[in-house]
């Protein structure tokens, strides 16, 4: 089964990173808050920083690798990067660049595609020393494999199954940006969102920002419940967010269930917009039937026996005039040939096959840039919105633009209907 190679990216105020301490303007910052001149620098005019030694972002993500892109600016400081639990060297031991002369759109860190397809988290961690105390983060990618060819399926918020019911909010007065205008949301703790799915593939869309509600997830009932926090102070209220990305699931039947978690007595919310399954058409095996030799029954006669010489005898080739004989011949060689055909045609079709396994081997969605730890500095190219045409229908889409000209990215963003 042939696969697809897709890069998801998240920004910096996604629930799917986690900070911690948790973000509150005082370990974690919103970027921007201070009036900072070069905040629309940074994709999208956003991100978050921190001067907190110690203080980490988190991304668990199933998939082949990641990048992490933020800033080199006057005053950032050394940082690490673990994966899987594996620290790597200190970075960025050296002078920042100048106040003129600061980096936007930095990789920090990049293992795109490299990793075996899986679960995995990267932590990055502040390591602060002396003045140079600040890291910040701009986004985040990570690569994945998906099964190629599949068809997106789109299911409503109105499709999920929300208890207690009474708890759930459809009012979307005052929200009207929710995909086909429709929305849930609750304030009250512990008020689970189900959707049974079948499919290799799930991501669930929302709304996340100032009023935005830590959540928990949980699939099929007995794998591991990942928390999430979608509050972020001083982003606003900001529709069409992955709330939930897994991939590399079995093809059968399966179930998500979300928990909201909204503080007592605040006015946090946790809403479900929709989602979209990946599933994938069960393969199905032609069991050709090869040529068999059937006994003839026991009890045949003498008749038929003779029956069945005498018709052998009739097409024996002594009894062949020279005409028909030749016609033979001709058309046995013809069917020669077009045998040699046919066996030479699957010869070009399984080395063409074996050229595009080794093709789709690569990441090919978004090469990464050559980077080295503290060999130099990197530019990651900037992220814009562009719009691509995705089996009939626009999707909001992403685009790197480099030297090279644009490369279109294939990410799940908010579902254009």
């Amino acid at each position: 089964m042939s696969v697809s190679r897709e890069s998801i990216i998240v920004d910096a105020y996604s629930p799917l990173i986690s900070y911690n301490p948790p973000p509150d303007n005082n370990t974690w910052h919103t970027g921007g808050w201070d009036g900072d001149p070069l905040q629309s620098q940074y994709s999208n005019s956003t991100f978050l920083y921190s001067t907190f030694s110690g203080a980490t972002a988190t991304l668990k993500f199933t998939g082949t690798g990641v990048r992490i892109v933020g800033s080199y600016r006057w005053n950032d400081g050394p940082y690490s990067v673990t994966v899987d639990g594996s620290a790597g060297p200190t970075n960025r031991t050296g002078t920042p660049p100048d106040i003129n002369n600061q980096l936007f759109n930095y990789v920090m860190y990049d293992n795109l595609g490299s990793l075996s397809h899986g679960l995995h988290t990267v932590v990055l961690t502040n390591l602060a020393s002396g003045n140079l105390t600040n890291i910040d983060v701009d986004y985040m990618v990570f690569s994945t494999e998906v099964v190629a060819g599949t068809e997106d399926q789109i299911v409503q918020d109105t499709e999920f199954t929300y208890d207690p019911p009474q708890n759930w909010n459809t009012d979307n007065t005052n929200f009207p940006e929710f995909n086909s205008g429709t929305v849930h949301f609750t304030g009250s703790s512990g008020s689970t969102a189900s959707l049974n799915f079948q499919g290799t593939r799930i991501i669930v869309y929302g709304a996340v920002g100032s009023a935005g509600s830590p959540y928990t997830a949980q699939l099929d009932g007995n794998g591991e419940i990942f928390s999430y926090n979608g509050t972020q102070p001083g982003f606003g209220y900001r529709t069409g967010q992955i709330l939930f990305y897994m991939d590399n699931l079995s093809n059968s039947s399966h179930s998500l269930t979300f928990t909201a978690l909204p503080p007592s007595g605040s006015s946090l919310s946790f809403s479900i917009d929709y989602a979209i399954t990946d599933p994938v058409a069960k393969n199905t095996t032609s069991n050709s039937t090869s040529g068999t030799t059937t006994a003839s029954p026991s009890g045949t006669s003498g008749a038929a026996s003779q029956s069945s010489s005498v018709a052998q005898t009739a097409t024996s080739p002594r009894n062949l005039s020279a005409g028909t004989a030749a016609g033979i011949a001709v058309g046995s060689f013809a069917t020669l040939i077009m045998m040699f055909a046919v066996i030479l045609s699957l010869i070009r079709y399984r080395n063409r096959n074996r050229q595009e396994k080794t093709r789709l081997r690569k990441f090919t969605a978004v090469e990464p840039f050559p980077y080295a730890p503290g060999s130099g500095l990197q530019v990651y190219p900037k992220v814009t919105n562009a719009f691509e045409k995705v089996k009939g229908t626009l999707r909001r889409g992403l685009s790197l633009h480099t030297a090279g000209g644009t490369t279109a990215i294939s990410a799940p963003p908010p579902y254009e209907g």
